[in-house]
């Protein structure tokens, strides 16, 4: 039975234990194959994005079919509705289906039933001084959204009462 001695852990195994390597003397690599693991584990922690960064040079195209396949699964569209709302509000998508139920399912100004994703509006706008808390927060339809812009829910029904009326 052929045996070795491991350059990194010291250690006497057998030949089975190495990987081949044709430019060495005896054919096989200076370290067990469980130290080239461990070495190869540790350098990918540290060297993570340079490591990815040249996978995605040579492979942008393929990268990028698997990025829209990905986000076309069911998965995917949560994954990145999540990170949208953990980003841009600071919620979850949890937090959007209590929203969605404490307001059965429609908008917050006109009543209609909400088509999904739903639009998320802060009650009192950041620049006005609106937080970005749970609290603050409603879900409108796109019109409504839109129309609201800044003003608060109050200034906003009485501004299309005036339009509404007065044309």
């Amino acid at each position: 039975m052929n045996t070795k001695i491991c350059y990194v852990c010291k250690e006497e195994k057998e030949v089975l234990s190495f990987w081949k390597l044709k430019s060495s003397k005896d054919g096989l690599q200076y370290s067990c194959k469980t130290c080239m693991k461990k070495a190869q584990t540790k350098y990918s922690k540290e060297h993570k994005n340079k490591i990815f960064k040249k996978w995605y040079i040579k492979h942008k195209e393929l990268h990028a079919k698997r990025v829209k396949a990905w986000s076309e699964t069911k998965k995917g569209r949560e994954s990145r509705r999540n990170i949208h709302l953990k980003y841009r509000y600071g919620i979850t998508i949890k937090d959007e289906a209590k929203l969605f139920e404490t307001q059965n399912y429609c908008c917050a100004i006109c009543k209609d039933e909400l088509s999904y994703p739903p639009q998320v509006d802060h009650i009192i706008s950041r620049s006005s001084g609106g937080e970005n808390c749970i609290s603050n927060f409603q879900l409108l339809c796109e019109m409504c959204n839109i129309g609201k812009f800044k003003y608060l829910q109050e200034e906003y029904i009485e501004h299309c009462k005036k339009v509404v009326f007065n044309n």
